[in-house]
């Protein structure tokens, strides 16, 4: 017996795992948030502050959220998007 790999079906499968698990996931997210948000603000501060040296650039006023992007389209509209099947 030959099983053939399936891609698309290991994907659909794959997100479904992904959704079913994402709200025990999300009910964490408080604690999370106080264990490490404070330590993750500061690295990404940081982070900013290094980027912007090697751009030689000031860095931008509000640090780029991918949260808020995801709801608002692409972060940079002259830039590359993934096709909506790879998000």
């Amino acid at each position: 017996m030959t099983v053939t790999f399936d891609p698309v079906r290991f994907k659909e499968t794959t997100r479904q795992q992904w959704q079913d698990a994402a709200a025990a996931w999300q009910g964490w997210a408080p604690t999370i948030e106080a264990w490490l948000g404070r330590a993750t603000t500061r690295m990404m501060d940081a982070i900013t502050v290094l980027v912007a040296e090697l751009r030689e650039a000031e860095p931008p006023a509000e640090r780029y959220d991918p949260r808020l992007a995801s709801k608002s389209g692409p972060a940079a509209p002259d830039g590359p998007t993934a096709p909506d099947d790879q998000r």
